[in-house]
């Protein structure tokens, strides 16, 4: 159902590739996380779709800051803050995704109300970008980034999840998460479903 000419047209917009290899990670770890979860088919491909797309609105950000080496200034870092509005907006001309165009301005939202755009915390954050915002943090951590010189072991990247479990993450869907990570990365073990309650 989601993955229909316009949505791939649309995410191969990117023009960063590191983005777009980051994004389609995100696709499959969110949709593989989605199924330990118990989600149903339907609901798994509207994941994947939103979770290929989350970085959408990067899209319209400078090159000269999205690959920028070392720290941000806080001028670039809310040019940066604000791909998340950007998304929403391309989201809301796909017709089958218009209605969940929030999930993506709420990937960078935190379970203590101190993520942006807007602030929200806690149940308030769409399920499925509480979801996303693990998935999105875990692969940028393990991966390249021009901001830094080290990559993160996936030993020291959950236990950065595990820190931010409560503060920056869903406790529960963080826990979810580091119980089910190795069917996250790898869809061809055995799954079990974990419920998420």
């Amino acid at each position: 159902m989601y993955q229909n000419n316009h949505i791939v047209k649309l995410s191969t917009l990117l023009k960063n590739e590191r983005v777009v290899e980051h994004s389609k990670r995100v696709a499959l770890y969110s949709k593989n996380f989605g199924y330990v979860l118990g989600l149903e088919n339907k609901e798994l491909e509207r994941l994947f779709a939103l979770a290929l797309l989350h970085d959408i609105g990067k899209n319209k950000i400078e090159g000269s800051i999205l690959n920028k080496p070392g720290s941000l200034n806080d001028l670039e870092r809310k040019v940066i803050e604000r791909h998340s509005i950007f998304g929403e907006q391309y989201i809301r001309l796909i017709p089958e995704l218009k209605t969940y165009s929030n999930i993506i301005r709420s990937h960078h939202e935190r379970w203590d109300g101190n993520g942006y755009p807007d602030g929200l915390m806690e149940s308030k954050i769409p399920f499925l970008a509480r979801i996303i915002s693990i998935i999105d943090v875990y692969d940028a951590l393990t991966s390249e980034r021009p901001y830094r010189k080290k990559v993160y072991s996936n030993k020291e990247a959950i236990n950065i999840i595990l820190d931010g479990a409560g503060t920056q993450f869903d406790p529960r869907l963080s826990e979810l998460f580091i119980e089910n990570i190795d069917i996250v990365l790898n869809p061809f073990k055995s799954k079990k479903k974990a419920i998420y309650s």
